[in-house]
């Protein structure tokens, strides 16, 4: 007891946030276990396929991208799985993912490894971590470079999704 008083709380603050964060950063997929998969009836070339697996753990599926985003306090740090439409593809490592409907909500989808085999409109569902962080800490941590146009018009945003694993389940041809 006598310790917990002389104890600052602001060390007790700042060592809750340090753990929180190591947490985080423990819950991120391995940069080698990104993959993009197409189904056979798209017509895509299946070699574009990159190699690896799914990151541990179950999923939990949700219902669309404003479900997550109604919650991503929930989320934040969580794997899963999520369906939409691509709204934008950003580059070879991003796009934004959209869940229709009357709000259009979208959140930045972010595959690591890069090589994304998704194209707008495509319908995909994505399994991921999402991270509710600034867009500065996911170009950081992934050493993701955009020209400075996209930078601008996604640097507010503050939840991303990074993907373990995207499926085109609809390629709009």
């Amino acid at each position: 007891m006598k310790f917990l008083q002389q104890l600052n709380i602001d060390t007790v603050t700042k060592t809750f946030i340090a753990a929180m964060a190591s947490a985080a950063l423990m819950s991120l997929p391995a940069l080698g276990s990104a993959q993009t998969t197409v189904p056979p009836s798209s017509g895509a070339d299946q070699s574009s396929r990159m190699d690896g697996q799914q990151a541990g753990g179950q999923a939990q599926t949700v219902e669309d991208v404003e479900k997550l985003l109604d919650n991503i306090e929930r989320y934040d740090g969580q794997k899963v799985t999520v369906s939409g439409e691509v709204e934008e593809r950003i580059d070879k490592k991003a796009f934004i993912l959209e869940s229709g409907g009357l709000f259009n909500d979208e959140i930045v989808v972010v595959m690591p490894k890069g090589n994304l085999n998704v194209q707008e409109d495509d319908e995909v569902t994505v399994t991921g971590t999402v991270r509710a962080v600034k867009f500065v800490d996911v170009e950081r941590e992934y050493d993701w470079v955009l020209d400075e146009e996209i930078r601008t018009e996604i640097e507010d945003v503050d939840a991303f999704l990074i993907a373990d694993h995207v499926d085109v389940t609809e390629r709009d041809d």
